[in-house]
């Protein structure tokens, strides 16, 4: 007896025919997908809900992360054949009546999503920076720009500048690298449909650090000239102790409405 319905994602209906020829992975049950109006729904029928709301289960990376890939993996399936609007992880509906009233409520904004992310695919673009390496620079730079002047200080005096260039240096090199993290996103997302800024941890213990996290969205034919141009961005900035990692294309996980589907 199926206890839930898992949702993967939705898509528009005359989509739903190309999925017959796809081959699936059935980890929580067999896909199956649905019509409801003018959408459909991929989903799984899974008879273990007990599992998706027990907190010691969710909190077990190796149990979570399996069923995660595993979401992804058919949401990826389900948009290389049609548009998807992908859902949540762990979405779950007691019913295909509950599932239908709120695909019904939802159907103005999936249908401007689906138009708007037609053809369309999510680029990931992380910015690190080499925080040592750049202060390094930074003072280098400014003791050369200076160097008349420290030249006419007294060993105490000039010690005590270069001191103090090195206390401002921090600050100074993070409002200066942030303000060249916006001129990069400018040049590398002039012409995407779609930027949104991301949260991306600090990493501990390792010598290169965030300094900026973004979604864009492009047509999935771009492919080949965001590669080259990351590649270019890449070359042309690593003299500044900048690193550039791109990913996708992907579905457009960072670009959809927020919808009630759970």
């Amino acid at each position: 007896m199926t206890d839930a319905l898992y949702l993967y994602c939705v898509t528009p209906n005359t989509g739903l025919e190309t999925l017959a020829a796809g081959d699936f992975p059935s980890l929580l049950g067999p896909v199956r997908w649905e019509v409801f109006g003018n959408v459909g729904a991929v989903m799984s029928p899974i008879e273990n809900v007990g599992e998706w709301v027990s907190d010691d289960l969710l909190a077990d990376a190796d149990w979570a992360t399996h069923r995660a890939l595993h979401h992804a993996r058919v949401i990826e399936l389900v948009w290389e054949k049609t548009p998807v609007y992908p859902a949540q992880f762990g979405t779950l509906f007691g019913s295909v009546d509950s599932l239908k009233n709120v695909l019904g409520r939802q159907r103005p904004n999936l249908d401007n999503f689906f138009r708007s992310t037609a053809g369309m695919a999510e680029w990931g673009i992380k910015v690190f920076f080499n925080p040592r390496e750049a202060q390094k620079n930074w003072i280098e730079e400014r003791l050369e720009q200076g160097n008349n002047v420290l030249g006419t200080l007294s060993g105490g005096h000039r010690y005590l500048a270069e001191q103090q260039l090195r206390k401002e240096a921090k600050l100074g090199v993070l409002s200066e690298y942030r303000v060249r993290c916006a001129q990069l996103l400018d040049e590398l997302t002039h012409d995407a449909a779609g930027v949104c800024e991301r949260t991306l941890p600090i990493l501990p213990d390792s010598e290169m650090q965030p300094i900026g996290h973004w979604a864009s969205l492009w047509p999935v034919a771009f492919s080949s000239e965001i590669n080259e141009r990351m590649e270019l961005a890449l070359a042309e900035y690593k003299a500044l102790a900048i690193d550039i990692q791109w990913s996708g294309p992907w579905p457009p996980y960072s670009f959809r409405p927020s919808l009630i589907l759970d």
